[in-house]
């Protein structure tokens, strides 16, 4: 089930300090180097964005182009794991479907940091037959912390290249609305002679002058309003700011 998450509970979601260890320790048997980016929610192709972080996070600058990105989107329930040409000469549609598989049931259930220990021991193992470590030449090319850019900012984050983040949006201006809503009631108030609630009992639905109730369902109305305008403003804006990029 699709939903958005909180920046806090983004973090919250996955083990970073298990999930780099676990690269660390998969990093030992192989020269190859594994990177993961953990996306918030976006419209949109999961690949295509996965693309841009790949290219964001110079995968493509080790010695024997063998980096491998593991791109989470948990509110979607959606990953990408991508590999340099380095990797994709070497191996077969059998490693992909042996990663996915180690990925896929705990990423479904909600289990992101069992997925992804999962999935970087899985490639770690399957890497090692490929690109086994070797402690005189080898070195650590690409960091392992985890990247929190992904391709969209989390709920309650800020923009990022790919686009404007649904649920900051969606909390900016549900907010505006309500508050604009509120101070309009308080200058009908102050000043009747200069009433400017008549344009928004036309707007929402069941809204009167004046009463408790009347002002609580005025204030949720507006609140709702603001989602929606998010909810068609972010995916259009973010299509066309792709189109035009």
């Amino acid at each position: 089930m699709l939903r958005l998450m909180t920046r806090r509970a983004l973090l919250q979601a996955i083990n970073s300090g298990r999930v780099q260890q676990t690269i660390r320790e998969a990093e030992r048997m192989t020269s190859g180097e594994i990177r993961v980016s953990v996306s918030g929610f976006f419209w949109g192709d999961v690949r295509r964005v996965a693309e841009r972080a790949f290219t964001r996070l110079g995968m493509r600058a080790t010695r024997d182009r063998n980096g491998i990105l593991i791109f989470i989107v948990p509110t979607r329930r959606r990953f990408v794991v991508l590999g340099d040409e380095g990797i994709h000469a070497r191996v077969g549609q059998e490693f992909w479907g042996h990663v996915a598989a180690a990925m896929s049931e705990h990423l479904r259930a909600g289990r992101f940091t069992e997925g992804l220990v999962h999935g970087i021991e899985t490639i770690g193992e399957q890497l090692a037959r490929h690109f086994p470590f070797d402690p005189a030449k080898d070195a650590n090319e690409l960091t392992n912390e985890i990247d929190y850019q992904g391709g969209a900012s989390p709920l309650g984050g800020l923009g990022t290249r790919s686009g404007l983040a649904l649920g900051a949006v969606g909390h900016a201006t549900s907010l505006f609305l309500a508050t604009t809503f509120a101070l309009c009631v308080a200058f009908g108030l102050l000043f009747p002679a200069y009433p400017m609630y008549p344009a928004w009992q036309g707007l929402l639905p069941g809204f009167r002058w004046i009463s408790w109730t009347s002002f609580a369902l005025g204030l949720l109305e507006s609140y709702a309003y603001g989602w929606y305008v998010a909810l068609l403003f972010v995916p259009l804006y973010n299509f066309f700011a792709r189109s035009r990029g």
